[in-house]
Parts: structure tokens; C-alpha cells; sequence
């Protein structure tokens, strides 16, 4: 494609769009202008010879390129905020996980790493939090997060980078965070949670129904009853605490987004959290992800929801929250 011409096709789950530079807009095509620009694109057609492009330039757009130089504004500062206002380390203390989880990005339908018996040693993590905190001196208050596959399998070195990362700060705050799949929050991992004033965020895709088809054990045995168990007695000891408890939920194209939304704003143990809906990612995945019709159509629905909220018209505390991929 001549570089004095600058437009990029992608198609959604429903329609082909082009995307114009020179006008910055999208245009929906259809599908004999969307085949027509893609071989363009592909070079397999000369852009001059392209009556789609004809088209639209006589509307103004696809007109030749007169942009010599693209920065971000942010792009001056970068080097300094590298320097002195990094404000978040994650430390992926291990690659195992007590849980084998169909979606996983670990699980190995993903052109990715899988599961493994690789955990941090603690000299990398005490190198990776001095390199952190050197870089943090223009901050008041920083956050150190712990990941996995399943972060709590590594409570010890948890523990021991904590109490490293506390005697190393003077003058700011240091806020601590871990993602878990819930399985292991038993008292006394909770107590030391509680204690250190964890972030604590756990990964529940719904009721036992819709949890259980994917998040299993090894043995293919499901997590919900052990998670909603921990949970709860979370609640019954610490229900300040408790309520800062977010949750993660992925909703795969087996689970029924509808019930999964009813679920936890129905039941009781949720009514104070955070719920974040996440659906699968196909990006590396070998296989379609078939979501229904219905999966779109509630999406599309709290996004519209999440508009009038934006504008006043409607409490945000109503609204399911979606977030990126899994």
C-alpha cells in the first residue's frame, strides 16, 4: 500500500470498517469494499487503481498522507518517569497453580506458556524490589502486586518480600495487592492478608453452575464450594475488609452472561464487592470463541447503561463492569 495513503481495515463480529487517517473516522464498509481494500492493503492492487478509494476521496477522505512525524505527548517525559515515578512492581512469584481452569492463558489452548513448576527465587524478587524502589523516589505511595499462576502456593516468599519492601521504604506509603483463585484463603493466610492491608482480588465466575464447568481442581474436581466457603468465613472475621474484596469474573461462551450478572447481584456475600466481567480473549487462541447472540446483547446493553451513567442519568453502582480480555 503507497505510504502516501494511510487507512486500516478490521471487521467486528458483525461488519467490515475501514479506518481513514487523514480524517480520523471509521467507515463501515460492505463486504466488496472491505475485499477491495484488503488488497490493497495486501499490495495484490495498486491503491491508484481502487475505485473504493476513488469513492471516498471524492468525500474527502483517503487523501494523501502530509504527517512527518508522530510523537505522544507524553513521549518527553517518559525517561524521567522511568527514572524516579515508576508507581507498581508485580512480582509472577510462581508458573504453578493448584487449579487447572479450562480458559486459562496458561492452560495450553493458548499459543503461550503453560503451567509449570517454576516458582522466584528470592534473590530475583529483593533485586526486582530494589530496582523498583530506586525508581520511586518522586512518589508518595507505591504498590507492590503478587501474581501467579497461583500466588498464595508462595505465601513464605510473599511474607519475605514484604517485610523486605517495608524496611526499604522511608518517607511514602506502600500498598500491597495479589490476585488469587480464592482456593487457599484460609484463616491464617486471610490473618496475614488482613494485617498487611492486602488488595485482595479473587477469581469467581459465577454460581456454582457456572463456576464449576471450568475452574476445576486437577483431579476435575470444581473450586466453587471451597471459594465460597473461604469467602465467607472472609466476611464472618473481617467485614471491613471484606467489602474492599473484589472479584474477577470470566465469562466463557459456555456460561450464560444473564445468570452470571443475577447471581452476584443477588446474592448477599457480594452486595458490597467489586465485580469485574471479563470475556475470553482470542488473540493466540486456535479456536473460535462462540459467544451467542445473547452475550452481545446484554453487553451492549450495560455499555449503553454505562453512557447515561456517564452523563448523569444513571448510578454507575447499577452498571456491570467489563473489563479487557482474559
Amino acid at each position: 500500500m503507497p505510504s502516501d495513503v494511510v487507512f486500516k481495515t478490521f471487521r467486528t463480529y458483525k461488519h467490515p470498517y475501514v479506518y481513514d487517517r487523514h480524517t480520523n473516522s471509521l467507515i463501515r464498509l460492505s463486504e466488496d469494499e472491505y475485499s477491495e481494500l484488503t488488497q490493497v492493503e495486501k499490495g495484490e492492487m495498486p491503491a491508484e487503481r481502487s475505485s473504493v478509494i476513488r469513492k471516498y476521496q471524492e468525500q474527502g477522505m483517503f487523501m494523501p498522507n502530509i504527517v512527518e512525524r508522530i510523537e505522544h505527548p507524553g513521549t518527553i517525559v517518559v525517561e524521567h518517569y522511568l527514572k524516579a515515578r515508576v508507581k507498581q512492581l508485580t512480582l509472577q512469584v510462581t508458573q504453578q497453580c493448584n487449579l487447572r481452569c479450562e480458559y486459562c492463558i496458561y492452560s495450553g489452548v493458548y499459543n503461550t506458556r503453560t503451567h509449570s513448576n517454576k516458582r522466584m527465587s528470592w534473590e530475583t524478587a529483593k533485586k526486582a524490589i530494589d530496582f523498583f524502589i530506586a525508581r520511586t523516589t518522586e512518589l508518595a505511595e507505591i504498590t507492590i502486586g503478587f501474581y501467579g499462576g497461583e500466588p498464595l502456593l508462595e505465601l513464605d516468599l510473599i511474607k519475605r518480600c514484604v517485610e523486605y519492601a517495608k524496611s526499604k521504604i522511608e518517607g511514602k506509603a506502600i500498598k500491597f495487592n495479589v490476585s488469587t483463585n480464592g482456593t487457599l484463603l484460609v484463616d491464617n493466610v486471610v490473618d496475614y492478608l488482613v494485617k498487611n492491608d492486602f488488595l485482595l482480588s479473587v477469581s469467581l465466575d459465577g454460581s456454582k453452575e457456572e463456576h464449576d464447568v471450568t475452574r476445576k481442581f486437577e483431579n476435575g474436581e470444581g473450586s466453587f464450594d471451597i471459594i465460597i466457603g473461604n469467602m465467607e468465613r472472609l466476611r464472618i472475621r473481617y467485614p471491613e475488609y471484606d467489602k474492599k474484596t473484589s472479584i474477577m469474573s470470566t465469562i466463557n461462551p459456555h456460561a450464560d452472561l444473564g445468570c452470571t450478572l443475577e447471581y452476584f447481584s443477588t446474592d448477599e456475600l457480594f452486595n458490597d464487592k467489586h465485580v469485574i466481567f471479563n470475556q475470553m480473549n482470542e488473540t493466540g487462541l486456535d479456536m473460535a470463541l462462540n459467544y451467542d447472540k445473547r452475550h452481545f446483547e446484554i453487553r451492549n446493553y450495560e455499555y449503553i447503561k454505562m453512557l447515561f451513567a456517564s452523563i448523569g442519568k444513571l448510578e454507575l453502582s447499577t452498571i456491570a463492569m467489563f473489563g479487557a480480555g482474559a
